[in-house]
């Protein structure tokens, strides 16, 4: 675990790891409505004001929010074990039959990798 005060680091509000930092104590966190006010403020120099030496957020936007904000070369430096599952909202109307044709394509697509691919592709981009 990083000691508190020793690196300053950005992230969203709204994301869990903000929640988690602050349950683990750390204090020192940018507090950011949106990610992309967080590319802008990396910086190695940990005394340099207003600034960030770490960047919490996650593998599938970082690249696109880094780009939007003309940032480039972001260094990966943990990667979290942590996963969050996805859902499918239906309407409460929505036939018994699409409900089961669903979960069974996606059965499918997990059994023969092709969700695999999908999840890998939105990481490498």
């Amino acid at each position: 675990m990083v000691a508190d005060g020793f690196y300053r680091g950005g992230q969203p509000e709204s994301l869990a790891g903000f929640k988690f930092l602050k349950q683990q104590g750390i204090t020192n966190i940018s507090e950011e409505k949106d990610d992309k006010a967080n590319p802008p403020k990396l910086t190695l120099n940990r005394k340099e004001a207003g600034k960030i030496a770490l960047w919490v957020t996650n593998l599938v936007s970082a690249k696109r929010v880094a780009a939007a904000a003309n940032v480039k070369d972001i260094k990966v430096v943990l990667v979290g074990q942590r996963t969050v599952d996805s859902y499918l909202a239906c309407s409460p109307r929505t036939l018994p039959a699409t409900l089961k044709a669903l979960t069974e394509a996606l059965d499918s697509m997990k059994k023969d990798g092709s969700y695999e691919k999908i999840i890998k592709s939105y990481e490498s981009r």
